[in-house]
């Protein structure tokens, strides 16, 4: 799968957040991140969740593509 731009809106699917622990699934659970680049040698991208008023703002690296959900522009 090619990659994907930097600023491209991403979900985790459904079926990441059922593999996560509850504290966790509750993080990410329809929260909206942005891609925002790659490091070197990862198959994924860094994906940024923005803090909201509930939670604080996040970075994950290397996120499986299969992972991901693309949101529409």
């Amino acid at each position: 799968m090619k990659q994907l731009k930097v600023g491209t809106r991403v979900r985790l699917t459904n079926e990441r957040i059922l593999q996560l622990d509850s504290s966790s699934a509750k993080r990410f659970l329809e929260r909206i991140g942005t891609v925002i680049g790659y490091r070197p040698g990862a198959k994924g991208p860094l994906v940024e969740f923005d803090a909201d008023e509930e939670r604080r703002s996040e970075i994950l690296q290397d996120v499986a593509h299969a992972y991901l959900t693309v949101m529409p522009a």
